[in-house]
């Protein structure tokens, strides 16, 4: 059950927002697949530090939203192969970003590149979402870890290394 599940991952969540660090929320998370999600050690210690290093999903959003806004902000246009080579991009940036605040920021200029942006305007957009993106990554770093979690669940379910009853209890404090 959905809800279930979040009100399980809150505490990674909530150390997620305010720290904006995967590597951060780590020890919380496994805390959490283990306390709250019934996830077995193997899974979760294997699946969890895999996903902290190469799983960047708010990352890569950010990244490819920010560069469609920064082209449009510049007045360039975008067709299907620069939004294709945006996403390939924005991928490849996400798992290689390490897992500290704000990286993406500054990962971003090569996608930027990719599609016709110069470095001087790069260096333009970077200096406009700046003094927003502390909150940015707060937002960006919560999907980061709950989708680590899912996957941890996922894998869980299929290798019958969960506990049912701890998934479905309230979660410990």
């Amino acid at each position: 059950p959905p809800l279930a599940f979040l009100r399980g991952t809150l505490d990674a969540m909530l150390v997620a927002f305010s720290t904006s660090s995967s590597s951060a929320s780590l020890p919380v998370e496994m805390s959490v697949a283990e306390k709250n999600l019934g996830i077995g050690r193997p899974v979760f210690s294997t699946v969890l530090p895999v996903g902290v290093a190469i799983g960047r999903d708010g990352t890569a959003m950010y990244v490819a939203l920010l560069s469609v806004f920064g082209a449009q902000a510049l007045g360039i246009p975008l067709a299907a192969p620069d939004l294709v080579l945006i996403l390939f991009v924005s991928t490849l940036i996400a798992v290689s970003a390490p897992p500290v605040p704000s990286a993406a920021l500054f990962m971003m200029s090569a996608v930027l590149s990719t599609i016709g942006i110069s470095d001087v305007q790069a260096a333009v957009i970077v200096g406009f979402i700046l003094p927003f993106d502390r909150f940015l990554d707060m937002m960006r770093t919560v999907p980061n870890v709950t989708s680590n979690l899912t996957n941890a669940t996922i894998v869980a379910r299929a290798a019958n290394e969960i506990d049912v009853e701890v998934f479905k209890r309230k979660p410990v404090e």
